[in-house]
């Protein structure tokens, strides 16, 4: 998997994540608030570029004006709208090309998407709100508040199959999964009746067989234990170091349990707390400290 930069407009920092397969389309990917350190760079941006070439689609992630090498002069919200824009009309532009580089011809009406977090989110909303158009929209952590905390309205969404196709594209990974579970049970099944399937098998292949599934069956079991174990998500406020009171009343009984649970912890960043909050600027190292902390 392969990751250009390109330049949008000969004026927006941009790289495009190229898929190892051949392509389902092309999502233009945008980043969170950069008052508060979005770039393309942050993790969970960079996460949805993965996903997103790992399921054969190429990944356009981009810079706002004034963020990182791309030009311009930030305007508090009110105009970067457009590069949401930008970058979907580069998207277009590359999704007919003939070819991309090495990989040969494209395939024929290569739909274009658009993801995007937090305020790169509201900012797409305002671009559908002006016009803009999409073959798919999907939007994680929209904010409904600014940064001051205060209740704001977001651009309303235009009629269409968006919501929807979301939707049923997260119904169906579900469905997806249980068929691979249940390929690899019937694989499985096939090679343990091994010769009442296949038909007779030599002394010497059924030696080899005997061997073979001796020294596999641990790790299947092991495995089948990892997938079927229980799963705990705890989550913590990000309010600083942790302390021995949480060291002893938490950490604690963390590390005995994941012994015996499937354990992922989450930690509250700016979109999940909804209390007012009066240092702002301090949340980005705390959730720095709590992850080191619990590590």
């Amino acid at each position: 998997m392969r990751e250009d930069a390109v330049r949008i407009a000969d004026r927006l920092e941009a790289t495009l994540r190229i898929p190892d397969v051949t392509p389902r389309g092309i999502v233009v990917v945008a980043h969170p608030l950069p008052t508060h350190g979005g770039t393309m760079r942050n993790p969970l941006v960079a996460a949805l570029a993965r996903a997103l070439a790992d399921e054969g689609f190429f990944a356009l992630r981009f810079n706002f004006r004034s963020v990182g090498a791309s030009s311009g002069e930030w305007s508090g919200g009110r105009e970067e709208w457009h590069d949401v824009g930008a970058a979907v009309d580069h998207a277009r532009a590359f999704a007919t090309l003939p070819s991309v580089a090495e990989r040969g011809p494209l395939p024929p009406g290569l739909p274009v998407g658009v993801t995007a977090y937090s305020f790169g989110a509201v900012m797409t909303l305002r671009w559908l709100e002006e016009g803009g158009r999409a073959d798919g929209i999907a939007l994680v952590g929209v904010p409904l508040r600014g940064p001051d905390q205060e209740p704001r309205p977001l651009p309303p969404v235009p009629d269409g199959d968006t919501r929807r196709s979301c939707r049923n594209y997260q119904k169906r990974r579900p469905l997806l999964r249980r068929q691979a579970r249940r390929g690899r049970s019937a694989r499985r099944g096939r090679d343990a009746a091994g010769a009442s399937i296949d038909g007779p098998m030599t002394s010497r292949a059924t030696s080899g067989f005997a061997t073979r599934s001796e020294s596999d069956t641990s790790s299947d079991n092991e495995t089948e234990t990892k997938r079927t174990r229980k799963r705990i998500l705890t989550g913590d406020r990000p309010t600083g170091k942790l302390h021995l009171g949480q060291y002893v009343g938490t950490l604690q009984n963390r590390v005995r349990l994941q012994d015996d649970y499937e354990t992922f912890l989450l930690v509250a960043d700016y979109h999940m707390l909804t209390s007012r909050l009066t240092k702002l600027e301090e949340i980005e190292q705390n959730i720095r400290d709590d992850v080191i902390d619990n590590l």
